[in-house]
């Protein structure tokens, strides 16, 4: 669900038209986004990181437009590009 609702975080940043698939991403996202993604924490997991202790990580993984850089994995190691 976590990974459903973040593709439609970036698909409702892109311009153009949208298939259906693409709207009922953008649309999770959007119901999402109403209620802080609250409701995300409570899905399995998001649960089971929360158990181990990674409650910061979770929330720090719904933070939206958080950053303006972007990142890329070379030679192992990523590397902010830009």
């Amino acid at each position: 669900m976590e990974d459903f609702v973040g593709a439609g975080s970036i698909l409702a940043a892109m311009e153009g038209s949208a298939s259906p698939e693409t709207r009922v991403a953008i649309n999770a996202f959007e119901e999402a986004k109403k209620d802080d993604f609250s409701g995300l924490r409570k899905c399995a997991s998001s649960r089971e990181l929360i158990e181990k202790g990674f409650e910061g990580d979770v929330t720090h993984s719904f933070d939206h437009d958080a950053s303006e850089s972007v990142i890329e994995l070379i030679d192992g190691a990523y590397t902010k590009l830009g």
